[in-house]
């Protein structure tokens, strides 16, 4: 094949989802692109925002929500699934990607790194891009040289289109306009990601140095485990009735911890939402459609001449055709796709969006097996031999007949499965782990593997359901459209109400008049979208108290008309605002002090005798802690699994007042690592440790950064939509 075929077969799709950004961030670089690879650009536009001083302008950040519009239509074309636009989604996403390249590049600059033209051109010369360079593939090789002339002259394609009667000359400056940007976008993903890593590694020079000391406190933190047994006064057993707060401990509560209650700047808005709904003539028109679609498929038995009426329909009504899917994965909908035979027409089928038509395209079976199974995990720990034999236990009660679930919820160690007695729900190949996948697949429908053994620890596995049967269909779904005469009756109303309230009419009035309801937010603080709005939390910082905003067309919540009816300065939340937080510490804190005493007691008493079981209350065992203060059947106390680290084996321990209660607990064996076995897996370990704590380390300094820079936003001068 030769090269100019192969370019002409590559989807522009395929570089559109290619150029999905690498790690979240897109530079907005100063450096001249023309320099490497040719073309200019404009910038001469308004700004968005100024971040410590910087611009960025509004063509930069149209662009770049051109871009990701783009990259996700394209990806929802590569998936074969429909693209639903969320302009606010793509709004949020082009502002963090602006906020967060524009302040790596200013830090770069400020610690003196800098990512040259040539380290660019070098990255694309010793790593291809596969999009571009399977084109100048053949049976030969890869022709090097033919790729480095696209990447630093893609004109070089006009050449190459020129005298081909298949394009046009507008057509062949697309498909260089297209490489062009494809190249650009690229060149700043690679140049960010170059400045995070050299910033990575300076930030975590910096503050990454982990002490040995810590590491091995971490290192038995993750590897120590401990068995005990526990005396447990719940402090759920005291009736409130038994405790008394005062508006005097309140006071001195709030002036004990009045720093804690420390706040920024807040507002408040109320608003009057006005939904825009079909009208009674929009359901009418909707009703209409559904009697012409079932008049003409009425009009025939015979399957074929159903079908070609159900195209007709289909592309009239803008049906839509759905690819192989397994029955399992259909919903409401498989109730009646179910039962039909190839070809054959239902409907009409009232959901819960709309009536539905749906025509059966095609069955199959055996081509995409998935398996519905429930499992056990019990992880390897520090003695692999120890786990086994818990699994070995846990499988012979499943075979006297023990409830699988029930086990799940008390022995599994895989939390996320555990609370739903195990269920992992249904999944094909290639989404587990291999061995478990052989066990789950290999194991019939009802049954129980025997214990199998994985990368995460021994698991037994138990299938509830095997299937491979998948349904291409066709479907064409009626409901109500709301049509323009309708919707613009609701604009004139909420302008109406706008002019009103600007005029001095309260807001809580109109509201009264129109027969809509009056809604007030919360407080909030800056920054904090209000009705999934950005656009309203900006405003309400910028104006002053009693400004009715121009109403906003919000797809999720309606047409909102809102004013900023309150706000609160920057200081202390007040004693009413807290009272409901303090009063709750205070009845627990005096629960737990009746519990004192009552603990003491208890404590004299197995001390005396040296055994829990002479409390004459139940004695409760906790099997494999760790110090991160989860505690089965308990819930988390950090207080109880910290203090079960202090304690010799076998002594009985003095009352300890926890989160949940007062606990006497006895330890009967912990499993601490040896000295040489620490030793042999620090340094391991160490790596590791530093590996990860990078990452949040350079988190928590780039936070630290955007929380001190100052980021002006201009969007709610030039849109509504974010």
């Amino acid at each position: 094949m030769g090269t100019m075929e192969r370019i002409r077969q590559t989807s522009p799709y395929a570089l559109a989802v290619f150029a999905v950004v690498f790690v979240g961030f897109m530079v907005i670089s100063d450096v001249d692109i023309s320099k490497i690879f040719g073309g200019q650009q404009d910038y001469n536009t308004a700004p968005v925002a100024t971040i410590n001083g910087e611009s960025i302008l509004r063509k930069d950040y149209d662009d770049l929500r051109s871009q990701i519009t783009d990259s996700k239509r394209a990806e929802a074309k590569e998936n074969k699934t429909e693209y639903v636009s969320d302009e606010k989604k793509i709004h949020n996403e082009a502002w963090s990607q602006l906020i967060n390249s524009t302040l790596l590049k200013q830090q770069a600059a400020e610690a003196g790194i800098f990512v040259s033209d040539k380290e660019i051109q070098d990255f694309f010369f010793e790593n291809p891009l596969p999009d571009l360079a399977r084109w100048f593939t053949d049976s030969t090789g890869f022709q090097k040289d033919k790729y480095l002339e696209l990447i630093t002259n893609p004109d070089m394609l006009l050449d190459m289109y020129a005298g081909n009667e298949n394009i046009t000359n507008e057509q062949a400056q697309e498909e260089v306009d297209k490489i062009r940007a494809y190249l650009l976008n690229t060149e700043k993903q690679v140049r960010t990601n170059k400045l995070i890593a050299s910033l990575s590694i300076l930030v975590g020079t910096s503050y990454g140095m982990i002490p040995p000391e810590f590491a091995k406190e971490r290192y038995l933190a993750e590897n120590a485990t401990a068995d005990a047994n526990y005396l447990h006064l719940d402090i759920a057993t005291v009736p409130d009735a038994d405790v008394e707060v005062t508006d005097a401990d309140i006071r001195a509560a709030y002036d004990r911890k009045k720093e804690s209650f420390k706040q920024v700047e807040l507002r408040q808005l109320k608003y009057i939402r006005l939904d825009i709904t079909p009208s009674s003539k929009d359901t009418v028109r909707a009703g209409k459609r559904i009697d012409r679609i079932m008049a003409d498929l009425a009009t025939s038995d015979d399957p074929l001449v159903l079908d070609s009426i159900f195209d007709v329909k289909y592309s009239e009504y803008g049906g839509k055709s759905v690819d192989f899917t397994l029955m399992q994965d259909l919903g409401g909908k498989l109730t009646t796709l179910a039962g039909l035979e190839k070809h054959a027409v239902a409907g009409p089928v009232r959901m819960f969006d709309g009536i539905y038509f749906f025509r059966m395209d095609d069955k199959r079976s055996g081509e995409n097996e998935v398996v519905k199974a429930s499992h056990i995990l019990i992880k390897f720990g520090n003695n692999k031999d120890s786990a086994k034999a818990e699994i070995n236990k846990i499988y012979k009660k499943v075979l006297r007949g023990a409830d699988f679930a029930e086990l799940a919820k008390k022995h599994s160690e895989d939390p996320g499965s555990a609370i739903k007695g195990g269920d992992l729900g249904y999944f094909g190949k290639g989404k587990m782990d291999k061995d478990f996948e052989a066990a789950a697949f290999a194991t019939a429908a009802g049954k129980v593997s025997k214990p199998i053994e994985s990368v995460y620890g021994y698991h037994i596995i138990k299938v509830h359901d095997k299937t491979s049967d998948e349904i291409k269909y066709t479907e064409i779904c009626i409901k109500p459209i709301v049509s323009s005469p309708t919707r613009n009756s609701v604009f004139r109303l909420a302008y109406s109400i706008h002019a009103q309230a600007v005029e001095g009419v309260s807001l809580d009035s109109l509201a009264v008049q129109n027969n809509l309801r009056i809604t007030e937010t919360a407080y909030f603080a800056e920054n904090t979208p209000q009705l999934n709005s950005e656009y309203l939390s900006d405003m309400a910082f910028k104006s002053e108290i009693g400004t009715v905003f121009e109403p906003i067309d919000l797809a999720d919540a309606g047409i909102i008309v809102a004013e900023v009816s309150d706000s609160r300065a920057a200081g202390y939340k007040s004693l009413e605002e807290v009272t409901p937080r303090l009063k709750s510490d205070l009845i627990r804190n005096k629960k737990l002090d009746i519990l004192k005493s009552q603990a003491e007691d208890l404590f004299n008493k197995v001390n005396a005798a040296g055994s829990l079981e002479a409390a004459g209350i139940e004695v409760k065992n906790a099997t494999g802690l760790k110090s991160d203060g989860n505690v089965p059947s308990l819930g988390r106390d950090i207080v109880f699994t910290t203090n079960v680290f202090k304690l010799e084996n076998g002594k009985i321990s003095n009352p300890i007042r926890g989160d949940k209660g007062y606990y006497i607990i006895q330890v009967i064996k912990k499993n601490i690592p040896s000295d040489e076995m620490i030793t042999a897996a620090l340094p391991e370990f160490s790596k590791k440790l530093s590996e990860k704590d990078a990452q949040a380390i350079f988190n928590r300094w780039f936070m630290k950064v955007m929380e001190e820079s100052e980021i002006i936003d201009f969007r709610s001068e030039q849109y509504k939509d974010y």
